[in-house]
């Protein structure tokens, strides 16, 4: 073989295998690109599956807020009644004390047994 076709024969093997390079590379920027695709519809996926949990927490979050502040209004609202029982309870103690006299002697005028 001459120097010339020895030339053209390398140049020829260059070309083919560049050309398998190419399609090879071809074949794997398009793998590449499919793939970011599927992963960024992934992502988007995931993005929209977030925020919608994201406004459900904070939906909630508000909701036991509430919840809270009524019922510790409510607690507080028991509480002052409790209290105002309990005076009711001492004022009336108070007067039944001061009376038992007065009561005694009525009971034992009228002949009522206690």
């Amino acid at each position: 073989m001459n120097a010339r076709n020895k030339k053209k024969s390398e140049t020829k093997e260059l070309r083919e295998d560049l050309e398998m390079y190419n399609q090879s590379m071809g074949k794997t920027l398009l793998e590449v690109t499919q793939a970011i695709a599927k992963n960024s519809s992934l992502i988007s996926r995931n993005h929209d599956l977030i925020l919608k949990n994201s406004k459900a927490i904070s939906h909630n979050a508000r909701a036991i807020k509430e919840f809270r502040s009524e019922t510790i209004g409510r607690f507080a609202d028991v509480m002052g009644e409790l209290k105002a029982i309990r005076e009711e309870l001492t004022v009336f103690s108070h007067q039944v004390v001061r009376n038992s006299g007065r009561l005694d002697t009525v009971e034992s005028k009228l002949g009522i047994v206690t």
